[in-house]
Formats: structure tokens, C-alpha cells, sequence
């Protein structure tokens, strides 16, 4: 004859094994989740990189003094060598890729704000495979000096 306490814990055998399969697909999803709000981070940084050089870059190449001198305002940049310097200074190793470029141009400031696409692993399974990401980069404009 089997003890109470014998049957008490043949009852409970395999419990375990139900709460595991249960939560197994919700720690899956937070898994995956997590990975991709790293990339869309990581990836968020190194645009923010990339457009802050090309904004100080831009900045840099505008010449103050002489926009002063001749009554010339050369603010107009063009978006072309802006999207170079983006282009030279992203690293692109997640897939991520540039989709729009805006360069404001003040007298004191330029602002370069640029849009990208961010490929998702996991979020895909959920229709969702891309995230964009937007961020602005700002330098001021500062008197040019020759190297002369």
C-alpha cells in the first residue's frame, strides 16, 4: 500500500515539465524582442555618429568670412557632399541604409538630419521587419580659417 506522501508527490510529477513549455514561447519573444531593441539602439548610435561628423563637416567647409565680406550668404550646401561624408563615416555591417538626408543651414548653425532603415531579425516574424530610425545631427558654424 502506497503512503499518502507517495501519492502526493506522484500527482505533482511532470508539473514542471507544463510550466516550462507554457513560458517557454513568451521568454522566446522577450529574447528575441531584446535583440532587436539592441540593433535598433546600436544602430541609432552609429547613425547619430555618422550624421554629426557630416553636420560638423558641412559647418567646417562654410566660409563665414567671406559670406560676410561680399554680402554672400553661402549657406546653400549641397546634399550630395553631405551624403558623402554620411555615407563614408556609417558602417552599414547590420544592413542598415540611409533613406533621407535634410540639411538646414542658419547663420549660426547647420542641422543634418538623417533617416535610415534598420533590417529586424525577430520582429519580422511579427510582420515587422524593418524599423526606421531618425536622428539630427547639429554644429555651429564657425569663422573659416586657412591652413595656410
Amino acid at each position: 500500500m502506497r503512503s499518502e506522501k507517495t501519492y502526493l508527490m506522484a500527482a505533482e510529477t511532470g508539473s514542471v515539465t507544463i510550466m516550462v513549455v507554457a513560458f517557454l514561447p513568451v521568454l522566446l519573444l522577450m529574447l528575441g524582442l531584446s535583440i532587436d531593441v539592441g540593433r535598433i539602439l546600436a544602430s541609432k548610435a552609429e547613425l547619430y555618429k555618422a550624421c554629426d561628423i557630416a553636420a560638423r563637416e558641412t559647418a567646417r567647409r562654410i566660409d563665414v568670412v567671406e559670406a560676410s565680406a561680399t554680402g554672400n550668404q553661402k549657406r546653400d550646401v549641397a546634399i550630395d557632399e553631405v551624403e558623402v561624408f554620411i555615407k563614408k563615416n556609417l558602417n552599414t555591417a547590420r544592413g542598415m541604409h540611409v533613406v533621407g538626408v535634410t540639411v538646414i543651414s542658419t547663420k549660426t548653425h547647420v542641422m543634418v538630419t538623417c533617416r535610415a532603415e534598420v533590417p529586424l531579425l525577430f520582429s519580422g516574424l511579427i510582420n515587422r521587419p524593418m524599423s526606421t530610425v531618425t536622428v539630427t545631427g547639429m554644429a555651429r558654424v564657425k569663422p573659416y580659417v586657412s591652413s595656410n
